[in-house]
C-alpha cells in the first residue's frame, strides 16, 4: 500500500514566519533546525513536509512559549492566515465559512481533515490528522486553528459567546490555563486526539458585515492540486521536490525524514513502485529546465546552479539527452 510523503502548503507556516520577522525572532534559524531553508512567505503554495512544519511548530513553542499559536492570530488579518482565511472571506456565514474551509483542505494538506456534524441547535467541528503528532505540536497547531475559527465567527453579528466548547489536547506541561486569556473558559481537555468544536446556530447562522470576493474560485481554478498527488510515494516526493528546487538541491535523506522513513526504507518503497530517488530528481530538473529555458527569463548559467548542476556543460548534457537539442538551440527555436 503506497504510503505518501505528507505534504501541506506553506501557506500553514506564513502567518507565523511573518510574526517572527515583526518581532525580531530568529526566523531563517527556525526554519533551518526544521530543514526548511527554503520555504518564503513569498511562495505560500509550495508544498512542503508536514513533519517540517511539525518541528517548526514545536521549536517555536518552545523558544516563545506555549501560546504562541494564539498570539500570532491576535495580531495577524483574516487574508493572511492561510488557506482557511482566504477561503472563508467568500462566504456569508460561519457555517458556510467552515463548510467552504473543509471543501478546501485537500488543496492545503493531505493528512488534515476536517468533518462537520450539524443539527438544529448548531453544527460541531472535529479536525484530525491521519499521521500521529506529538502532543506539544498538535496543541499548538489546534490552538492555531481554533483561533482562526473564534476570529471568523467574530466576523459575523453574533453577540459573545461566539464558541460553546473547545476540545483540545493539553500541552504536556502547562494544559491548558494558558489558553484562557485568549479563547476563554471553553476550553476543555480532548477526548480523543482530534480538535473539537462546538457553535451554536445563532452564531454559525450570523450573517458576516461583509462579504469579500468569492475565493473558493480561486482555489479550484488556479491550478493547484490535492496535496495528496496521486496517491503515491513517488508523485508526492515529485511535488516536494519540485519546490525544493528553487532554492536547493534535494537529497534522499531529507526526502526519506519528510516521508518518516529511513533511507533503506525509502528506497525500497520507490523501487515497489518502480522508480528510484535520482530517476524522480532527473524528471523534476526535465520538467523544471525545460519549462525556465522556454520562459527565457534566467541565464542557462544561473538556471543550471539552480538545477544543482555542477557546470553548465552538465545542463547541456541533460537538455541534449532529453530532447536531443542544445538548450541554446531550443530557445532559438522557439523565437523563430
Amino acid at each position: 500500500m503506497p504510503r505518501p510523503i505528507p505534504l501541506i502548503r506553506a501557506a500553514a507556516l506564513v502567518p507565523m514566519l511573518r510574526w517572527m520577522h515583526d518581532n525580531g525572532r530568529p526566523v531563517e534559524r527556525l526554519l533551518a533546525e526544521a530543514d526548511l531553508s527554503y520555504v518564503s512567505p513569498d511562495f505560500p503554495d509550495l508544498p512542503i513536509p508536514v513533519l517540517s512544519v511539525a518541528a517548526f511548530f514545536r521549536n517555536a513553542c518552545q523558544a516563545e512559549g506555549p501560546d504562541i499559536g494564539c498570539r500570532v492570530v491576535s495580531e495577524t488579518t483574516v487574508l493572511e492566515l492561510a488557506m482557511i482565511g482566504k477561503v472563508a472571506l467568500g462566504a456569508r456565514t460561519p457555517r458556510e465559512a467552515i463548510a467552504r474551509v473543509a471543501a478546501a483542505l485537500p488543496y492545503h494538506c493531505s493528512v488534515e481533515q476536517i468533518v462537520i456534524h450539524a443539527d438544529a441547535k448548531g453544527l460541531t467541528l472535529q479536525e484530525g490528522l491521519s499521521i500521529r503528532l506529538d502532543s506539544e505540536t498538535l496543541h499548538v497547531a489546534q490552538q492555531f486553528i481554533a483561533s482562526t475559527i473564534a476570529v471568523l465567527l467574530g466576523m459575523s453579528g453574533a453577540a459573545p459567546p461566539l464558541v460553546e466548547r473547545i476540545e483540545m489536547v493539553p500541552h504536556p506541561v502547562s494544559g491548558l490555563d494558558h489558553l484562557l486569556p485568549w479563547l476563554g473558559p471553553v476550553v476543555v481537555p480532548a477526548k480523543s486526539r482530534a480538535l473539537t468544536i462546538r457553535v451554536a446556530s445563532r452564531v454559525a447562522d450570523a450573517p458576516f458585515h461583509r462579504v469579500a470576493r468569492d475565493r473558493m474560485a480561486v482555489m479550484s481554478f488556479s491550478g493547484l492540486v490535492p496535496m495528496s498527488a496521486d496517491g503515491t510515494l513517488a508523485g508526492s516526493a515529485r511535488m516536494l521536490m519540485a519546490g525544493m528546487l528553487l532554492s536547493e538541491t534535494p537529497t534522499i535523506q531529507q526526502l526519506a525524514a519528510a516521508a518518516g522513513q529511513s533511507v533503506r526504507t525509502f528506497q525500497r518503497r520507490l523501487l515497489d513502485e518502480g522508480t528510484a530517488f535520482s530517476l524522480l530528481l532527473d524528471d523534476v530538473r526535465h520538467d523544471s529546465a525545460l519549462k525556465e529555458i522556454a520562459a527565457r527569463q534566467v541565464t542557462l548559467s544561473s538556471l543550471s546552479a539552480s538545477l544543482g548542476y555542477s557546470r553548465q556543460a552538465a545542463l547541456t548534457r541533460a537538455v541534449r539527452r532529453w530532447t536531443g537539442r542544445t538548450p541554446t538551440e531550443l530557445r532559438s527555436a522557439r523565437r523563430n
